[in-house]
């Protein structure tokens, strides 16, 4: 596994344990045999999922420091530990993941974790466990969304794959990302682009309704389009309980949405949500050309 190495910044930020997307239902209609793969690090699990899937290069960035730790952490837990022992310490219900144990871990796995995130993680060792998102943080759900803790097998078959896929952790925001893609700095083309639900908080930035909604996709997302692979596509929105008419934000509501995508290639993806009896979709952009196989 190679890594590149980050600034070390520390974030006071909440941690996903496990992903909050459902993961198992749509990355395999995405991630293909030797794909190379752009993803925000957030738990880990886009990573993880799609190495599961046969990606071969994964680039994991987050504006959140503590994140790419956590998700290097989790890639040399599954590494080094068993499935039951990694079941018994990681998963919500267990809460096992004391100062010791993440000592212990560390030093089992610290030969896959680059040496900045390394310390990032042993930093909050005493804190880790009060730091997740307890919104969601259940058993159910993070087998369930995750390919890689539906079985032993599907586990170890991760594990497999871990040691022939290349993995690189970039302390950056999707902003920087999209700059980077601007100035010709990306030397890389992304098989798939996976942006979870970043779109739900653009409004923090360039504010309400179809202006700020329209300002992202602009500044953030279209500069990506540059990066992908002719077969390739970003997945620029996840959206939860499609079929609720509550609105989280400007991405959910379909008149602000097909406005503001109106000008880009879209498909949407719609599967069984997170929550029961729900309906999750995710919306992907990407360049048309003959032969792509989005059309």
């Amino acid at each position: 596994m190679l890594v590149t190495t980050v600034a070390p910044e520390f974030s006071d930020r909440r941690l996903y344990r496990f992903t909050s997307e459902n993961l198992s239902e749509y990355l395999p209609h995405l991630i293909t045999p030797q794909s190379k793969v752009l993803c925000v690090a957030a738990s880990g699990d886009h990573c993880l999922n799609a190495v599961h899937l046969g990606a071969r290069q994964v680039t994991l960035f987050d504006a959140t420091f503590l994140s790419l730790c956590w998700s290097a952490f989790k890639i040399a837990c599954i590494q080094t530990v068993t499935y039951q022992e990694f079941i018994s310490t990681l998963l919500p219900s267990r809460r096992g993941l004391t100062s010791a144990t993440v000592t212990r871990l560390v030093g089992l796995g610290g030969e896959h974790i680059p040496e900045v995130l390394r310390a990032g993680i042993m930093n909050h060792a005493d804190s880790l466990q009060s730091r997740f998102k307890v919104h969601h943080d259940q058993d159910e759900i993070a087998r369930r969304c995750n390919l890689y803790l539906r079985s032993e097998a599907d586990y170890l078959q991760l594990r497999t794959a871990l040691n022939h896929t290349r993995i690189y952790y970039e302390h950056l925001s999707l902003a920087a990302c999209a700059a980077r893609a601007i100035n010709g700095c990306v030397g890389d083309r992304w098989d798939a682009v996976l942006l979870s639900n970043i779109a739900d908080y653009c409004h923090h930035v360039y504010g309400q309704g179809a202006t700020g909604l329209e300002q992202f996709l602009t500044l953030e997302v279209a500069p990506l389009l540059a990066t992908i692979s002719p077969n390739g596509c970003i997945a620029a929105a996840y959206r939860y309980d499609t079929l609720s008419n509550r609105y989280r934000s400007a991405i959910d509501t379909p008149e602000l949405r097909t406005r503001c995508f109106a000008q880009y290639h879209t498909k949407d993806l719609s599967f069984p949500g997170l929550l029961a009896s729900t309906t999750d979709a995710v919306t992907l952009v990407y360049e048309k050309h003959e032969g792509n196989r989005y059309e």
